[in-house]
């Protein structure tokens, strides 16, 4: 038992002592990109912030400042692109939703999205209130929360403070099935809403996969479309007005 735990013990440091200097390198390209970014030099900065995702680290931070630079070289489907990114990690953001904004004011496609049911609304919502991760987190603190809480009670003495451990602990476990629940439909809600932002200037949709259908209608760069079947290196998407094309995959970078 002592060797397990020593041996566990080792893998964990190990771990730590491999992971510590990434981080310290991704944080590092991370500053050096807002001190880029201050001294205009947005290229640059970008080419940094790039750096630090080829380390696999993201945030919504780093998103959010990628959106802005690319703003600033006047680059609009990257910037979207950026900001839907960071919003995905953190979806009640007003800093992201303020410059996401401010940049769909610019582009040339306003689609207005199709209405939606009251329930549609509601359920979108609430699914959306965190990402996957934090109703899955939510879930097991809620989780350690019941079974802590029902210990107590059954080694509670005291009748009236039985009850009240029982209550809570109860409490607990709704909350942590309701938050499994929000957690699963979460990534249904993801997995099934594939995304993209067009990075083209101006693209055409077409009546079927190929290059000889005809042409439907145009979009550009900026615009977020749904993303409905794929058939090679086509794909099928929608305007968020409903309209429907075909269009090359290269065309559009998915979310």
């Amino acid at each position: 038992m002592m060797k397990t735990r020593i041996y566990f013990g080792l893998l964990v440091f190990g771990l730590l002592w491999s992971w510590a200097p990434l981080m310290a390198q991704a944080d590092n390209y991370f500053d050096q990109g807002k001190e880029l970014y201050r001294a205009e030099r947005y290229h640059d900065a970008i080419k940094r912030w790039e750096a630090v995702l080829s380390l696999n680290q993201q945030s919504s931070a780093l998103y959010f400042n990628l959106g802005n630079a690319h703003y600033q070289l006047n680059e609009l489907g990257p910037s979207i692109y950026y900001y839907e990114k960071a919003l995905a990690l953190t979806p009640n953001d007003r800093d992201v939703l303020a410059n996401r904004g401010f940049v769909q004011n610019a582009l040339i496609d306003v689609n207005q999205p199709m209405p939606k049911t009251l329930w549609a609304k509601w359920n979108e919502q609430v699914i959306t209130l965190q990402t996957t991760k934090q109703w899955a987190i939510m879930a097991v603190l809620a989780m350690i929360g019941f079974v802590t809480l029902f210990l107590v009670y059954s080694w509670s003495m005291s009748s009236s403070w039985k009850r009240g451990f029982f209550a809570l602990s109860m409490c607990c476990l709704v909350i942590s099935m309701c938050a499994v629940l929000l957690a699963f439909k979460s990534d249904q809600f993801a997995a099934q809403d594939r995304w993209a932002i067009i990075f083209e200037p101006e693209l055409i949709l077409r009546s079927g996969p190929r290059a000889s259908e005809s042409v439907v209608f145009e979009l550009h760069e900026g615009t977020k479309v749904k993303i409905l079947s794929s058939e090679g290196n086509w794909h099928l998407i929608m305007s968020q007005d409903g309209r429907e094309g075909w269009v090359l995959a290269e065309s559009m970078w998915e979310l």
